[in-house]
């Protein structure tokens, strides 16, 4: 199974812009979505908008929250 790892922190309109490009790939609902929530981002609007991307097109996924480390400069790419 192929994975897709998107990193979120906030944002959430581009979030949904990017899910929509997202949706016209041929084989995306034959991929596993892994939605890394960072510390500190909006996590009631990220969640909501990646539930309802896995529930609407019948995909397989899930949202993780990344602990807070002392990696401060480099965080979102400890998230992934």
């Amino acid at each position: 199974m192929n994975v897709v790892i998107i990193p979120t922190y906030s944002r959430p309109e581009m979030l949904t812009l990017m899910l929509e490009q997202m949706e016209k790939a041929v084989y995306f609902r034959d991929l596993y979505y892994l939605f890394s929530i960072d510390y500190g981002g909006d996590v009631n609007n990220i969640t909501r908008i990646a539930n309802d991307f896995i529930k609407r097109n019948n995909t397989n996924g899930e949202v993780i929250l990344v602990p807070r480390t002392e990696y401060t400069t480099t965080k979102l790419s400890y998230a992934i």
